[in-house]
C-alpha cells in the first residue's frame, strides 16, 4: 500500500510535559541521578505517602491502582486530571528538597532525568527512600518502566495487564508501519510560546516515535533539538505539521503556528496538513504510547485534514 508523502512538524514537550512534560526540550545535563538497580519491593510497596517526580511515572501509578497513596507530584504530572490537582513539588529537573520533605513522604519515585543531583542527595541524607528508574525513550523502555513501577507499588498484576495491552497496540503500529512504502516526511517542532521554538533532529524521543509510526523525520542533519529557523523549515519541505497540544496553545492556535518563521511557505501550511498530538501520551513513553501512535498513524497516514 502506498501512502502520500507528508511532512510532520510537532512541538516537543518539556517535560512534560508533557505538560507533556515535554521532557527532552531542555538540554540534558550531567547533574542527574543514576537508575537504582538495587531497590527491593516491600510488602507495603513504597508506603502510603508517595511523592512522584515525573509525569509518566505518575500516570503509571494511577493506571495500576495506586493513586490513593500518591500525596504530591511534580508539575509535569498532568495526567490523569486527579493527579494534576495534587500538591506540586516543582519541575522534576529542578527539584528542591525542602518542599518534598514537607510532604512527609514514605518514598519518592523518579527517573534518572530528575535533578539536580544535590537535591536528590539531600533527600537521601534526610532519610527519604528515593527510587530512581531509567529514563529510556523507546518501546522496550516503556514496557519495562510500567513493570518496574507496578512491582515497586505492589501492583505487579495490574502492571502486567497494562504492558500486555501496550504491546498489543505496538504490534498493530508496527504492522501498519511495515505497509508504508513511501514514508511521509515529518518535522517535529516543540513550542512554549514564541520565544521557545525548537525542531527535533535525530535521536530524540520524538524521532523514535516517528520511526515507530513508519514516517520519516524531515530533519536529518543533526541530533537532538535545535532552535527553529525559517531556512531549516523551508528546506525540510514539510507536508504535515504536527505540534503537541500545549505548544499550539502557547502560540494561540494554528494561526500562531503558521506565523512561525518559514512555516507559511511549507506544503503543510498551504494544504492545511496540521496535526496535534497529546504531549504526555505521545512523548511520555507510558501506558498511552501505543494508543497515541495508532491515532497519529490515522492522522498522518490517512487523508484526514485538521
Amino acid at each position: 500500500m502506498r501512502f502520500r508523502n507528508y511532512l510532520f512538524v510537532a512541538a516537543l514537550v518539556v517535560l512534560p510535559a508533557l505538560g507533556c512534560e515535554d521532557r527532552k526540550a531542555e538540554a540534558d545535563t550531567d547533574d542527574t541521578v543514576q537508575p537504582d538497580s538495587t531497590t527491593k519491593e516491600t510488602e507495603a510497596g513504597l508506603g502510603d505517602r508517595i511523592v512522584i517526580a515525573g509525569g509518566t511515572l505518575t500516570e503509571i501509578a494511577y493506571a495500576v491502582g495506586a493513586s490513593k497513596r500518591v500525596v504530591a507530584v511534580d508539575t509535569s504530572s498532568i495526567y490523569p486530571a486527579q493527579a494534576a490537582q495534587l500538591p506540586k513539588i516543582g519541575f522534576f529537573r529542578k527539584l528542591s528538597a525542602e518542599p518534598i520533605i514537607a510532604t512527609k513522604p514514605t518514598a519518592i519515585l523518579t527517573t534518572s532525568a530528575a535533578g539536580p543531583a544535590a537535591a536528590i542527595q539531600q533527600l537521601t541524607d534526610a532519610g527519604v527512600a528515593v527510587h530512581t528508574l531509567a529514563d529510556t525513550e523507546n518501546a522496550d523502555g516503556a514496557l519495562k518502566r510500567i513493570e518496574e513501577v507496578g512491582k515497586l507499588l505492589g501492583h505487579a498484576d495490574s502492571a502486567a495487564a497494562l504492558t500486555k495491552a501496550l504491546q498489543a497496540d505496538l504490534d498493530k503500529v508496527k504492522a501498519r508501519a511495515e505497509q508504508v512504502t513511501e514514508p511521509p516526511s515529518v518535522l517535529f517542532i516543540y513550542a512554549r510560546g514564541p520565544n521557545v521554538i525548537m525542531v527535533s533532529g535525530q535521536k530524540t524521543g520524538a524521532d523514535t516515535m516517528l520511526q515507530l509510526a513508519g514516517v520519516k523525520n524531515a530533519v536529518d542533519g543533526f541530533e537532538g533539538f535545535k532552535p527553529l529557523t525559517a531556512e531549516a523549515v523551508v528546506a525540510a519541505k514539510p507536508d504535515i505539521i504536527v505540534v503537541p497540544t500545549k505548544g499550539v496553545g502557547s502560540l494561540k492556535g494554528w494561526e500562531g503556528v503558521k506565523a512561525l518563521p518559514g512555516v507559511a511557505m511549507t506544503p503543510a501550511a498551504k494544504n492545511d496538513r496540521l496535526i496535534t498530538v497529546d504531549d504526555l501520551a505521545f512523548l511520555g513513553f507510558g501506558p498511552r504510547m501505543g494508543e497515541s501512535l495508532l491515532k497519529f498513524q490515522d492522522d498522518v497516514l490517512g487523508d484526514k485534514k485538521l
